[in-house]
């Protein structure tokens, strides 16, 4: 196990996985035991920068000095075993180099490889001789995609095998082995637990033999998950190439893999889609709103009784997932349709959303439907870039003069009533109104206060930010009775939300606009009530913060009613159905740019997504996939995980990582693959600038101290 600190991935035409690395990157190292060892890595200098020399040092024990020549080079280094450390052992290269623009350090090497092997090991100095080639690499052969791999060693895949699964490959020696006239021992095993390794098949390779394509059935039942290994052993001279590895089989190999839904599966909602013809879209997100809160998803409190009745008429998405456990990113990703490595490539996590990006608003005023935005969080409006491409957009925090610092859901509601009444003549339009509530502060109005109990114990200064975050730091307990307080509070300003969302239905009613509308409304995240001895969002990916609320009622005789989903959704589906609903999805660059799927084929009866994808805030955060049942969570800044098999622990607490680490591997490569796959290292971004107002707001909501 390696964690890698002090970097960022870099994609790479050749397939060959590399980091950039910066100032002071390093590497921790676990190792049982004291042993004289080497040290190979496989580097080069970054692109556009002058050599930089970095001191090599174990455990801050200086043991070398490197200079990156040009190209792609081996070095070696001993690593002496007064250096080291029992278990975990820390690899620091520390760069001479002052940091760059907006304080980001430059890139100053790329690092392909660490190895690190025995001080006898003739091979580590074969890997370091001059012309060698690396110890891994994806190349091209014969047109194929191949792995060249060095032995001793193994290349290991985690897997879920397809009915009729079979391995193909056709393995040769690699010209520099063959022109030393080295043989190599080849093996290919299967594990579907650890410890319990199966050979499928052995061979030796010699410099005369001739090449032959190999094909092995995977005998193990179509669906498990288990560990594929291809193992090479030689003692001088070991490289070996694996042509064309590839598993074939009658369903997909990885269900996993994203891609679009297939043309029979988009068919289901064509019937929808005529009828839907001409209607308008109205979408509302209830900001910090838990789906386990929501009386539609199992709640025993009549929390939401108005969004209840909505979901009643229109269809549930009882399996719908945020994209991130925080406001701005989650929000971009609804008007992006985009995941957050795609819409904040190469900034900060707290950027805003780059000027020019293409949106969903932008996508609408372009084929002439109006769009506008009324938000009660500033974490959603302008000052974060999330305000592209409406008509109007408007931040509403407050009645003037009125003293209230944290937006008001009755506010948000005026505000824009008299624009959707400007509306009731005809012309298609889409509107977005972003509720604070049931978002921190807990502070309902009367009788939403009391609606669940007492308001008590806690006093109002006492369930603010500050309390909150004494509580999550350790420095106070909360009480049984404090907690069931806190709860009651923020059911109670759910409540409120759900009671204006209602004032908005009798509006829209009134103006003879409710049944032109496709109603969607869903939460940006959930929101943590100890489950996890955490209270709020933005630091973990369980269910309570991850899974949201999403319903969609289409106008009264034109879509299904009364329908619970449970397919697989996400925030990244929202912009996708919207553009499917005004018949623009596909047009403009939403074929090429939104990523999500849309739900009409959903609501109609079509399969879901494989997989959902989500992270925490901050730059080294926590990311997490589940197809549904497994659940694997992945801390970047240590390399810790988790998993999760929610069907027999719905409640996440039993980590099931070092039980089933063949599984878990799975859930990381997938993960991994698609971090991989979706953009540079971030750098620095521009601050966001705010107005008076919207520094005053996002103090009562608790981001500002």
């Amino acid at each position: 196990m390696l964690r890698l600190k002090g970097a960022g991935a870099e994609p790479t035409p050749s397939g060959d996985p590399r980091v950039l690395l910066r100032l002071r990157p390093h590497v921790v190292l676990p190792w049982k035991g004291l042993a004289p060892r080497l040290l190979l890595l496989d580097l080069e200098p970054a692109p556009g920068t002058p050599a930089v020399s970095a001191a090599v040092r174990l455990n801050e024990t200086e043991i070398g000095r490197l200079v990156p020549e040009a190209g792609r080079r081996r070095y070696l280094f001993r690593l002496p075993e007064k250096a080291q450390r029992r278990r975990l052992n820390q690899l620091r290269l520390d760069f001479a180099s002052g940091a760059g623009a907006g304080g980001t350090p430059p890139a100053s090497a790329r690092l392909y490889a660490v190895v690190v092997g025995p001080d006898a090991d003739p091979a580590l100095h074969d890997l370091a001789a001059p012309g060698a080639p690396p110890p891994l690499s994806v190349v091209s052969a014969a047109g194929a995609p191949a792995l060249v791999q060095a032995a001793p060693g193994a290349i290991r895949y985690a897997i879920r095998v397809p009915d009729g699964g079979e391995l193909r490959f056709t393995p040769t020696l690699h010209p520099a082995a063959r022109s030393a006239g080295a043989t190599v021992s080849l093996r290919v095993s299967v594990a579907e637990r650890d410890g319990l390794e199966s050979v499928i098949w052995k061979d030796t390779l010699a410099p005369g033999g001739a090449a032959r394509e190999i094909r092995l059935p995977i005998p193990v039942r179509p669906g498990a998950v288990v560990r594929l290994a291809l193992h090479a052993s030689a003692e001088r001279f070991p490289w070996v190439v694996w042509s064309a590895p590839r598993i074939l089989g009658r369903d997909a190999a990885d269900p996993l893999a994203p891609g679009p839904l297939s043309a029979d599966q988009d068919a289901h909602a064509d019937a929808l889609r005529r009828a839907l013809a001409g209607s308008s879209v109205l979408f509302v997100i209830l900001d910090a709103a838990a789906a386990s809160h929501v009386g539609s998803y199992g709640y025993a409190r009549a929390t939401t009784p108005e969004l209840d009745r909505i979901g009643s008429e229109g269809v549930v998405f009882e399996r719908a997932y945020t994209t991130a456990a925080y406001t701005r990113s989650a929000m971009a990703s609804v008007w992006t349709s985009r995941y957050h490595e795609q819409h904040h490539a190469g900034l900060r996590h707290d950027a805003p959303l780059p000027e020019g990006s293409f949106t969903l608003a932008g996508l609408l005023t372009a084929h002439g439907i109006q769009a506008a935005g009324f938000v009660g969080n500033p974490s959603a409006g302008r000052p974060f870039g999330l305000d592209q491409g409406f008509t109007e957009f408007r931040g509403v925090y407050g009645r003037a003069g009125g003293g209230q610092a944290a937006p008001r859901a009755d506010v948000l509601v005026e505000a824009a009533q008299p624009w959707l009444a400007a509306r009731r003549d005809g012309g298609r339009f889409f509107a977005y109104l972003h509720f604070r509530e049931p978002h921190s502060p807990y502070d309902p109005p009367p009788p939403f206060d009391t609606r669940f109990g007492p308001d008590a114990p806690l006093t109002r200064p006492q369930r603010g930010a500050g309390w909150l975050g004494d509580v999550n730091d350790g420095r106070r307990e909360i009480s049984r009775q404090e907690l069931d307080h806190l709860v009651r509070l923020y059911d109670g300003n759910l409540a409120w939300a759900d009671s204006q969302l209602g004032a908005l239905r009798r509006a829209l009613e009134t103006l003879g606009l409710w049944d032109r509308l496709v109603v969607i409304v869903s939460a940006d995240h959930g929101e943590a009530f100890g489950e996890h001895g955490f209270f709020g969002h933005n630091k973990q990916l369980y269910e309570e913060t991850l899974r949201v609320p999403l319903i969609v009622r289409f106008p009264k005789g034109k879509g299904p009613t009364g329908v619970l989903v449970r397919e697989l959704a996400d925030l990244v589906d929202v912009a996708p159905t919207v553009a499917d609903v005004f018949g623009v999805l596909g047009k403009g660059e939403s074929a090429a740019s939104f990523v999500g799927r849309s739900l009409l084929p959903l609501a109609t009866g079509a399969l879901g997504k494989p997989g959902t994808l989500a992270r925490t805030a901050h730059e080294e955060g926590i990311y997490a996939v589940t197809d549904g049942r497994f659940k694997l969570l992945w801390i970047s800044g240590t390399g810790a995980e988790e998993l999760y098999d929610r069907e027999s622990d719905p409640g996440e607490t039993r980590n099931l990582a070092a039980a089933e680490p063949v599984r878990a591997a799975y859930y990381r490569q997938a993960l991994h693959r698609w971090l991989m796959a979706l953009g540079p290292g971030r750098a620095g971004g521009p601050a966001p600038t705010l107005t008076p107002e919207e520094l005053e707001s996002l103090k009562a909501l608790g981001y500002v101290n």
